[in-house]
């Protein structure tokens, strides 16, 4: 047998199929009816088990996952439940969340179906993008599954595979409802949102992806805004635990209403995959233009992870990612990238993160030749760890003039009173240069509550698009029109609260356009 092993459920028929014993081996090939004159006679075990694989192997079809309801049936254990056919690109099957969440997806199914195996499928690793054959897993879940859940993304409708799986399924849904008199198709593919709103900007969804009728609002505010894959990785932090399980909950229940109200047949043929046409369109491979002009603000977030931070001082105001520290904890709540996005989106700017890693100064040189507006957000704290403070004294050591640095000091927490000397020594050592600027509104040391930063910060934002507009002979807004340069400019008034506009949608009406707001978070993800 391979010992390289496709999917899980591959891994566990071979570890199930090595453990039968020789009455169970002619079982195994009277069943699936296997010429014995292939089976080598007299052979240990071992060699019978490797004739018996191959055989079933090379006849095809899902003859390797008849294999294993007969094994699993000998050795008293329940078949496999292949229920839900989870539908994915190859990127996300190699990520963590995506197991993670068909995990919990299927538990919650399990309780609320009452079935009694634990192996409820499917999960569709059994192929590659550019598989030409059917897994045998796979092949037997397109049989058998009564719903199909794609994950949508970029990545998903550029997969002629995930194409091809669409295209097999929904074939089972019309050869159904020729065979029942159903007036519509069954709606028995289910969308879900994976990727993060700033990710699906612009997708033009296919055709066939368009013509589904479902209303996402059930689903859930903050699943619609970011997408579920931003829920399931942060679904530890208390503001969206409560957003991930409420999704799990009214998605698990109209999976088990539309499966109930339209059962699908498991007797309905599936073309190979030779034969299956992919319903997907090859998208343009262009890539976006360059993010230029002062209309972006681009975030450093220069706060260390929870579990970095956790040696050197108490780590509740820190998070699982930058952008989610708290400067102001426990007074304030309130987490670094949420402001940060809300006072840019405040003054009509796009806010964007920089990730602060090795790729971090290149980032930032690009964004200064582009125009754009760099605000650098710090935790005294953090620039203590060896490889926060090695980044920021690369930042220093070049002196970007399109930028500002801000520095949050908490004035009511204990540690820092405390630390506040040496805190500050090592602030002076670290941005020497910057420090020193001959403009002082480029590095403000004195920020001590989230009132004041939110002043600071939009002060600093107006003052560095100013600048970048005296700069530029022809300044560009967002929309592509002339800039009209201000006539004066002074910090936003003590008493006007910034509120974050309403969630941005896409400027065109048509509905088959992702039509989720776009504000990168510092790793790739997405706040609010």
């Amino acid at each position: 047998m391979n010992s390289i092993r496709a999917c899980q459920a591959e891994s566990e028929t071979v570890d199930l199929f090595n453990r039968s014993v020789d009455g169970q081996l002619d079982e195994i090939c009277l069943k699936l009816d296997l010429p014995q004159e292939n089976i080598s006679a007299g052979a240990t075990r071992a060699k019978r088990i490797r004739d018996i694989w191959d055989l079933a192997q090379k006849r095809g079809g899902a003859t390797l996952a008849e294999l294993e309801d007969i094994a699993r049936a000998q050795q008293g254990m329940s078949e496999p439940l292949y229920w839900l056919y989870l539908s994915f690109s190859e990127m996300e099957r190699k990520d963590i969340h995506c197991r993670t969440f068909f995990g919990d997806l299927t538990s919650r199914l399990r309780a609320k179906l009452g079935v009694p195996t634990r192996d409820l499928r499917y999960f569709d690793e059994g192929n590659s993008q550019d598989s030409e054959v059917w897994s045998p897993w796979s092949l037997r879940a397109m049989q058998q599954c009564q719903v199909l859940v794609c994950l949508y993304s970029k990545a998903f409708f550029g997969s002629r595979y995930c194409g091809r799986v669409w295209s097999a399924f929904l074939a089972r849904l019309k050869a159904q409802q020729a065979a029942s008199g159903y007036g519509r198709i069954a709606p028995l593919i289910l969308p879900v949102f994976w990727t993060s709103p700033a990710e699906n900007a612009g997708v033009l969804l296919p055709r066939v992806a368009r013509d589904l009728e479902i209303d996402h609002a059930e689903f859930g505010a903050e699943y619609r805004e970011l997408g579920l894959r931003f829920l399931v990785e942060h679904r530890e932090r208390d503001d969206f635990r409560l957003a991930y399980e409420s999704f799990l909950d009214s998605f698990s229940a109209r999976l088990i209403h539309n499966v109930a109200s339209w059962p699908l047949r498991a007797d309905l043929e599936v073309l190979p995959l030779t034969q299956t046409k992919s319903l997907f369109y090859q998208a343009f491979g262009g890539t976006r233009p360059a993010e230029k002009g002062a209309q972006y603000a681009k975030f450093v977030y220069v706060a260390a992870r929870k579990a970095e931070i956790e040696e050197l001082r108490r780590p509740e105001a820190y998070d699982e990612e930058p952008d989610g520290w708290r400067p102001y904890h426990p007074l304030s709540q309130e987490r670094l990238g949420v402001m940060s996005a809300q006072v840019a989106s405040a003054e009509g700017m796009i806010p964007v993160g920089i990730p602060l890693n090795s790729d971090f100064l290149a980032s930032v040189r690009s964004a200064e030749a582009n125009g754009n507006i760099i605000m650098v957000l710090v935790d005294p704290w953090t620039i203590q760890l060896a490889d926060y403070g090695k980044y920021i004294h690369e930042y220093d050591g070049v002196q970007f003039s399109r930028s500002t640095v801000l520095i949050c000091w908490n004035e009511e927490d204990a540690e820092t009173i405390s630390a506040r000397g040496n805190l500050s020594q090592t602030l002076e050592t670290v941005f020497y240069r910057t420090s020193r600027a001959s403009s002082p509104e480029r590095f403000r040391n004195a920020i001590g509550t989230i009132t004041q930063l939110r002043q600071e910060l939009a002060d600093a934002l107006l003052r560095v698009r100013r600048q970048i507009v005296d700069e530029t002979p022809h300044p560009m807004t967002a929309r592509g029109q002339p800039f009209i340069r201000p006539q004066g400019l002074g910090p936003p008034p003590q008493s006007a609260a910034i509120q974050l506009p309403p969630a941005r949608r896409a400027e065109s009406g048509d509905p088959a356009l992702f039509r989720q707001p776009r504000i990168e978070g510092p790793s790739g993800g997405t706040s609010l």
